[in-house]
């Protein structure tokens, strides 16, 4: 499981690790956002999702978890705290199912998250955080995910995803992934 808040690196990392590894990399908010078009067909992105009932996404995401684990191995890039409305939630509901058997949680420096989400080359609504609420939400996200691992008796990686440490990065990525899979 890679995760980390949005625009931190880890789907980008992962896109270069890719043709490195002979491994399946799934985002996993792909996946839910394909579910839960079949109910939703209005869906025209993920960033819509938010409008979705609870109910439906809850339900959604115990389908794409159980289309996970029949397909291990996997790395799954995901968000374990995410911002709902203006409160930062905490869904380690699909690590319970998924039981991965390491957390790699992507940081960077507030301000290139900032600059990133600013730029926004991805096409999505980015989330409208300070500076201040970028670093907590990030410190939260490490704190819990580590706290996770711990509790489900997995391995745990930082990986610092500074802007020009994209090789040592992907060296951290790669040995990692390789040990665990």
């Amino acid at each position: 499981m890679v995760t980390g808040v949005s625009c931190s690196g880890k789907d980008f990392l992962l896109e270069l690790i890719r043709p490195l590894l002979s491994i399946t990399i799934v985002n996993f908010g792909e996946e839910l956002f394909r579910e839960l078009q079949f109910s939703h067909p209005e869906l025209t992105s993920r960033d819509e999702i938010r409008a979705i009932s609870s109910q439906d996404v809850n339900r959604a995401v115990m389908k794409v978890n159980c289309c996970l684990v029949s397909s291990q191995p996997v790395v799954v890039s995901s968000h374990i705290v995410v911002r709902v409305g203006g409160d930062l939630v905490v869904r380690p509901d699909s690590d319970e199912i998924l039981s991965p058997q390491v957390y790699i949680h992507v940081s960077a420096p507030v301000e290139e998250i900032l600059v990133r989400r600013g730029s926004n080359n991805r096409g999505r609504m980015e989330l409208a955080e300070t500076k201040k609420e970028v670093g907590f939400h990030q410190d939260l996200s490490e704190i819990i995910t580590a706290r996770v691992a711990q509790k489900q008796g997995s391995a745990f990686v930082r990986v610092w995803n500074q802007s020009g440490s994209e090789e040592e990065c992907l060296q951290v990525l790669e040995s990692t992934l390789v040990r665990f899979h």
